[in-house]
């Protein structure tokens, strides 16, 4: 996916939402603020992508509330406006419909998702879509020579060359996953500045393998019986700012 092709969603001054879909690390989060920038002006890009949306001014995050009131307010120029719906609460995904359905004028809403399963049916129908891929296996295997990875971890970063880097800097973690040692999990990610992001990108990892999953106590078990509510359970637990072992929890003992 290209600059240009995120910017041709956009062709006139009354736009439809944009959905790009796009796993954490693989940069289009960058591209859609440079296409936000392009159709309307800096000036008139507000970025919201990496608060959380929330529906109490309590919460930690944007209040929904805040964000509808923006929209409220008539634009007299292009406006682009950037969110992350990734982990949100079906409250706010609701909260959203009006706006998603009838836009406000002049302004050319950019949603941004790392997992298409998470999102009501009834967001993505009021939204162009866009998917973004992954680089492909040879470039990987190039990055992965460059930067000294094994050929199981390439296999494991599945095209996005972030997610590599992530898996060679913490092996000791994701050797853990697959063997199922809960404990060394929990170790490792004490010894983390912010356990949540860390804990959520593990999840990720779990959830885009299609190998084995063992837990001490239990036979390997399938990733695909690893079920993907489960799997989102244990992610809103992190972005809700649960205490992460309990999204361990989730994710370990079905």
């Amino acid at each position: 996916m290209q600059l240009e092709e995120i910017i041709g969603m956009a062709e006139d001054d009354n736009p439809s939402p944009l959905l790009l879909i796009s796993e954490a690390g693989l940069g289009y989060q960058k591209l859609a603020l440079e296409a936000a920038k392009r159709w309307s002006a800096p000036r008139q890009t507000t970025d919201y992508s990496e608060q959380r949306l929330v529906m109490s001014s309590s919460g930690e995050g944007l209040p929904i509330q805040e964000l509808l009131k923006f929209l409220s307010f008539s634009a007299s120029e292009r406006r682009s406006v950037i969110l992350n719906l990734s982990g949100s609460s079906l409250e706010v995904q609701n909260a959203l419909l009006k706006n998603l359905e009838e836009p406000p004028a002049f302004t050319w809403i950019i949603i941004m998702l790392d997992s298409n399963y998470s999102l009501l049916p009834t967001v993505k129908s009021r939204c162009n879509l866009l998917q973004a891929g992954r680089i492909g296996s040879q470039e990987m295997e190039e990055l992965g020579c460059r930067i000294g990875a094994e050929q199981q971890q390439i296999k494991m970063a599945n095209g996005n060359p972030v997610r590599l880097q992530w898996i060679i800097d913490n092996r000791l973690a994701v050797q853990a996953l697959h063997s199922g040692d809960v404990s060394t999990i929990l170790s490792l990610m004490n010894d983390q500045e912010k356990a949540a992001p860390w804990l959520s990108e593990l999840l990720a990892l779990a959830e885009d393998q299609p190998g084995s999953l063992r837990n001490s106590s239990r036979n390997p078990l399938d990733f695909s019986q690893v079920t993907q509510l489960g799997l989102l359970e244990a992610r809103q637990l992190v972005l809700s700012g649960a205490r992460p072992e309990l999204a361990l929890a989730s994710l370990f003992l079905l």
